[in-house]
């Protein structure tokens, strides 16, 4: 007798003793599907998108590739723009080839329930910085894999990491709804940044690194002076969270989205709405190109849809992902969009000509 678990993992019984004989966990989540083969040798399992063959004596898989075995929860890309680091609930963190598709490395993240929740990457591209549910960030040598550091302050998942433009600090935000500022060294950080209600989802930095930008679950989108860790303004619009925010070329102009299924353009200094944009459903990631013309908003719905910001009108769309979409990242040459989805997968599009 098998039985399915909602842990991810299957039990073969001995039904007459009503004894677990076998217990192996080839899924993250729910197990929703399982079939035997006609000759009693395996067991087809299936959850959350993933199939899985496993020996029946052994649990062991009968085919093992590179891929992530929970959701693809976060993405960034190396500087160069070949190379991307993708997080997963696994507790895993995969360096992948970005157009041949092939894994080149894995990172496991020790520690107390180490799900992978945010992901960032330094300017030159020698530190991997890991969010956990754990509320630790895990800091890691991008080419060893080894860890470098662990920064404790945060209480719940870590939801958001990056690091400045010039490298000297990296920014964190978590569910305690507080963003955490953090030297390139030492375990202690500089400053943290209060005034969010609730957990605060999304972080971005200026490009001339002197001003953040969040958004919580208090439906607001802040704008912080970085130096002085001091509020700037507080802008009021959004009907729900706050999972995303981008700065728009300088830091005069961001956009956000959430919740409420819209994507809106801010002039941030006086803390109006510019104009709206309407994904449709929640919207967990946002992604501009460098030159702040084109954006990209993906969630809830498993699609990607494409902005010109200009004249406040959609593209395209894009749809692939079983599931819902997490993260989003570009690289820098502005030419690939990287999408991290739930269904375990990353998926590779091309960014359409202006």
């Amino acid at each position: 007798m098998y039985k399915r678990q909602r842990d991810g993992s299957i039990r073969r019984w001995d039904r007459r003793k009503a004894k677990v004989l076998l217990r192996w966990i080839p899924h993250q989540t729910l197990v929703t599907h399982i079939a035997v083969s006609p000759d009693g040798k395996w067991v087809f399992s299936a959850g959350r998108n993933v199939v899985v063959e496993s020996n029946i004596a052994t649990g062991k898989p009968r085919f093992t590739w590179p891929r992530h075995s929970g959701a693809a929860t976060a993405v960034a890309v190396l500087p160069g723009g070949v190379v991307a680091i993708s997080a997963s609930a696994d507790g895993t963190m995969r360096k992948w080839e970005i157009i041949s598709g092939k894994c080149l490395g894995t990172i496991k993240v020790k520690g107390a329930t180490p799900g992978v929740y945010a992901v960032a990457v330094s300017p030159d591209g020698k530190r991997i910085a890991a969010g956990c549910k754990d509320g630790v960030i895990r800091e890691y040598d991008t080419q060893k894999g080894t860890l470098i550091r662990q920064l404790k302050g945060h209480f719940g998942y870590v939801r958001c990491l990056v690091y400045t433009h010039d490298g000297k600090r990296l920014l964190s935000s978590a569910d305690d709804g507080a963003v955490r500022i953090w030297p390139a060294e030492g375990e202690k950080p500089i400053a943290i940044l209060k005034g969010h209600r609730g957990g605060v989802l999304s972080v971005a930095v200026s490009s001339n690194d002197k001003y953040v930008l969040t958004g919580g679950r208090d439906a607001t989108v802040r704008l912080w002076d970085l130096k002085k860790a001091k509020l700037i303004k507080i802008c009021t619009g959004h009907r729900g969270w706050v999972e995303a925010v981008r700065f728009i070329g300088d830091s005069k102009y961001g956009i956000s989205a959430g919740g409420d299924g819209r994507i809106l353009k801010w002039d941030l200094r006086k803390g109006k709405i510019l104009s709206e944009m309407n994904h449709g459903k929640w919207v967990y990631a946002l992604a501009c190109t460098a030159d702040g013309k084109i954006a990209f908003a993906a969630g809830q719905d498993g699609t990607i849809t494409c902005w010109d910001l200009r004249k406040t009108r959609q593209i395209t769309h894009f749809s692939g992902h079983a599931g819902k979409i997490l993260d989003l990242a570009i690289t820098p040459d502005g030419k690939h969009l990287i999408s991290a989805g739930e269904d375990t997968t990353l998926l590779v599009w091309k960014v359409p000509s202006r």
